[in-house]
């Protein structure tokens, strides 16, 4: 049975969460910031969605494997809209996470979110004032406080895009800490690793 202490303590991190996303929501005129050193992604590699080709960051117990995001690379034509799952890996006993996801405006043109399939995640949970500018911010937290476990591969839900960049271009998706800072915590509230891969869309 949780202590009052552990339920207070979790409030405070879900007002926190939520103040996180209502920032992102409300700061529309803020310059969209995709520096490289804020980033996730791995190098180019022949098995590129293996999270051991990952660059990791926030790193907690190192006894403990990071949590893993990615979304397969896909080829598609200008002008066509595709829809992307965001997977996961070692999604174990997760309560909260948030994060951010980034692209080229000028390449690649924001559509929506659809198939959401986290548990007590909505539309609500994505800041997405800014997405003309090339991002949108993630903040979920499970409410009660249960945490979530999830098979390795499953898909959270789809991003969708139209591809606006030419043909015989690649253009790219990433995982990172602009606007909204990167945090996952357990069902414990300890933090947790979070690592990921970009995401290369080529035109054909």
């Amino acid at each position: 049975m949780k202590t009052w202490i552990q339920l207070f303590s979790k409030t405070s991190l879900l007002f926190s969460l939520l103040f996180f996303l209502a920032a992102c929501q409300s700061d529309e005129n803020t310059k969209t910031n995709q520096e490289e050193n804020n980033s996730i992604e791995t190098p180019a590699a022949e098995n590129s969605s293996d999270e051991k080709n990952s660059k990791e960051v926030k790193h907690s117990n190192p006894e403990v494997a990071p949590v893993f995001f990615y979304m397969e690379d896909v080829e598609a034509k200008t002008g066509e809209t595709i829809c992307l799952d965001v997977k996961v890996k070692n999604f174990k006993q997760i309560e909260t996470n948030q994060y951010s996801v980034n692209w080229n405006p000028e390449e690649l043109e924001f559509v929506g979110i659809k198939n959401i399939k986290l548990k007590e995640m909505t539309q609500n949970n994505f800041g997405l004032t800014r997405t003309a500018q090339g991002n949108y911010g993630v903040s979920w937290f499970d409410p009660t406080l249960e945490s979530v476990t999830l098979p390795d591969g499953t898909a959270i839900y789809q991003a969708c895009f139209v591809v606006k960049a030419p043909a015989g271009t690649e253009t790219s998706i990433k995982f990172s800490g602009e606007p909204v800072a990167i945090e996952f915590s357990d069902v414990n509230q300890n933090l947790v690793g979070f690592s990921a891969r970009r995401t290369h869309v080529k035109v054909k």
